[in-house]
């Protein structure tokens, strides 16, 4: 199996996989072309440049946003990347006609969002797909609107438990808390409040990194919150992460997860452990909108954590392990029906 992005870069010391870049892979040599989930659809190729310049240069992609026409900062963008597509993650040209094209677990609630352009590019490649899966009850109701019979199943992280059960013993009394660099600079008037208000709750508030990536940044906004909570007095660790499994086991070990990561969130879930997710990320929203059964707060607002904190602390634990169970058996069975069809 060969692993391909929109450049190559070797992941292996994190838990990833080598990845080749797209345009190295040749198209004859490929049996079946599997999307790995993700929000694909309504990625551009300015947020695929952000993701991958190292900082402080993915804040030109930010001034970028500021002062040019989307369309223009896209070409720009795309020029950068040599990329060959309108669309960075979906591949769309004829090079891969021939190999028949699956989707796991995608991210497709964002293709409201894009131009027609881009929304017939979008719906053409996908129609020819032998198997089309997505993660969430929006992006499945707009693709049947526009004639697609998306299976509708959880992200494939749900399978987390399965394939990484924590050892550690569940630290009581701890909170792990993350947002990005973007969601900390918008909430961070009443954050620190919130966090000082929960502290005598807790034994410790643990930061974990999630998004490490450019356009992301976890770990300088969490810097940011560590240093001011110190001075509040307040038991803070601040994770290092070095490797895919210090996120996973930071999360798993904890009493409950607060955060704007979509797959944070996930990674709660998988592990029965109570989450709160954060507001102003629509994808976090969608997903636990359509998997949460009630049992998990979204769309949380900054001024409003310590509250939803305590009352997520409530959820029935036999509750939540029942879901990270289903959730868990649905994807491992939608992995196995990919698998099944992309060798055929």
């Amino acid at each position: 199996m060969v692993h391909a992005s929109t450049q190559s870069a070797d992941l292996r010391s994190a838990g990833g996989h080598n990845v080749v870049s797209l345009g190295e892979v040749e198209p004859e040599n490929i049996s079946a072309l599997v999307l790995g989930g993700g929000e694909i659809l309504g990625a551009n190729w300015s947020q695929a440049l952000a993701s991958t310049l190292p900082r402080p240069f993915d804040r030109i992609v930010s001034i970028g946003r500021r002062i040019l026409p989307p369309e223009t900062l896209d070409f720009l963008s795309r020029r950068a990347k040599r990329g060959t597509t309108k669309l960075p993650y979906l591949p769309s040209g004829n090079e891969f006609q021939s190999s028949p094209l699956l989707a796991n677990a995608i991210g497709a609630s964002s293709i409201s969002e894009l131009s027609p352009e881009r929304r017939g590019i979008a719906i053409q490649a996908l129609a020819r797909s032998t198997h089309l899966s997505v993660r969430d009850s929006i992006g499945a109701s707009l693709l049947s609107e526009y004639g697609l019979d998306p299976k509708l199943v959880p992200d494939s992280v749900a399978i987390l438990n399965r394939i990484h059960p924590v050892e550690s013993v569940r630290e009581s009394g701890v909170m792990t808390f993350q947002c990005s660099d973007p969601w900390y600079r918008s909430n961070e008037r009443y954050l620190i409040s919130q966090l000082v208000s929960l502290s005598s709750e807790f034994s410790k508030i643990r930061l974990v990194p999630i998004g490490l990536a450019g356009d992301h940044s976890d770990d300088r906004a969490l810097r940011k919150i560590a240093d001011t909570m110190r001075d509040h007095q307040v038991n803070v660790e601040l994770v290092s992460v070095e490797h895919i499994w210090d996120v996973a086991d930071a999360i798993g070990t904890s009493d409950i997860f607060v955060g704007s990561s979509l797959h944070g969130n996930i990674t709660a879930m998988a592990y029965g452990i109570p989450s709160v997710g954060l507001c102003q990320t629509p994808k976090l929203t969608n997903y636990l909108q359509t998997w949460g059964d009630g049992l998990r707060p979204s769309d949380v607002q900054s001024n409003d954590i310590a509250n939803t904190v305590r009352a997520a602390r409530l959820a029935d634990p036999n509750l939540l392990r029942l879901q990270a169970e289903h959730l868990d058996k649905l994807s491992w069975s939608n992995t196995v029906e990919l698998i099944e069809r992309s060798v055929k």
